[in-house]
Formats: C-alpha cells, structure tokens, sequence
C-alpha cells in the first residue's frame, strides 16, 4: 500500500488512489509509483513570501489599474493543494460562487499572490501542467478601455515558463470550457 494517511476529501486522494491500481494491476513498478507520489508531495509543498507593504489598489499595472485587492494572508504561505473552480454535478459557477469558494478554502488570494508563487513554484512540476490557476482575491479594468469588463489574476505554464495572464470575469464559468480552472489552498507558515 503506497497511500499515507490522507482522507477520501483531501484533492490528493483520488490521484493516490489511481496510482495505488496500476501497482495493484502490474502496469507500473512499487519504485516508479513511490516516486512519482514523492513528487507529488513535493510539488504540493511550494512555499513562498508576499510582502505585506504591497497593495495596488488604484495603482496601475501595465494596461490595468486594480480596482480590488485582498493583501492578507503575507508571510510566508505554503501551497498545499489546488482547488478545482468547478465540480460535477454543478454544471457552472458564478463569479460571486467563485469568491465565495476561495474563501471557504483558504484560496482567497490576489495579484500579490500570484506574482510571489510564479517566482518560486518549479515549472517543471507536473501538478501545474494544464491548468489555469485563479486569483480572485484582486479585481482589475484595463484603464484605456471604457467597457465594463474586469479581470482577475490567473497564471499558467507556457511554453514551459510561468505566465500570469488577466482573466475576465464571466457571468458565469462552465465546467466544459473552464474544467481546467483551479484555486491554490495555502496557509500561512509560523516564522
């Protein structure tokens, strides 16, 4: 049995178990599995700094101006699982949905957040391949453009580097199109 002690809620559970039955079934070596699983408790272990003295609010970041930013929690956090936006059986989430769920999660992060975790977080860690990771603890609006569309942090791995992007924000996401959108759970480390 490769599984630790981690229970049926935890995100990881599922990708244990999933390793467990290729062992089971002989198509993967005990070794190959127990390192693949260390790596994966590694990559979900990132630890990085933000800086309590940012705060953006009304400042402008290249072709944005953040109307909105959460700056708690600072220190050093610890990335500890990602949280996926949406989950059979609802079929979509809304942007207050989304909030809400960020912060019943401990994934209520911002621009500050982001930009501290791309300067840390390996990109060769697979946990992070395919997926757009959201921070919507920050509301932002292009300052040029006179529409009402506002954007939320998000960062992706392309073309093997670390992006952060401006995602708009939607009526609502819908799990076809936005499956491969998640949340960062993190807490904050003593010092």
């Amino acid at each position: 049995m490769i599984r630790p002690c981690v229970s049926n809620q935890h995100p990881l559970a599922s990708i244990l178990d999933q390793i467990q039955r290729l062992v089971d079934d002989g198509h993967i070596d005990l070794s190959v599995a127990k390192n693949a699983l260390h790596q994966i408790i590694a990559a979900a272990r990132i630890e990085f700094t933000v800086s309590q003295t940012r705060l953006l609010t009304g400042k402008k970041t290249g072709p944005f101006q953040v109307e909105d930013d959460c700056l708690y929690p600072t220190g050093r956090l610890q990335a500890i699982s990602l949280v996926q936006v949406i989950k059979a059986p609802t079929p979509f989430i809304t942007f207050d949905g989304l909030r809400k769920k960020a912060k019943e999660t401990s994934s209520f992060l911002g621009l500050a957040h982001a930009d501290a975790f791309i300067g840390t977080a390996p990109v060769a860690s697979r946990l992070f391949v395919g997926k757009v990771i959201l921070f919507p603890g920050t509301t932002m609006r292009p300052h040029q453009d006179k529409s009402d569309e506002s954007y939320i942090p998000a960062v992706r791995i392309e073309e093997n580097r670390w992006e952060i992007y401006a995602e708009p924000i939607r009526n609502s996401w819908n799990k076809r199109v936005h499956g491969n959108f998640y949340l960062m759970s993190v807490y904050q480390k003593r010092p």
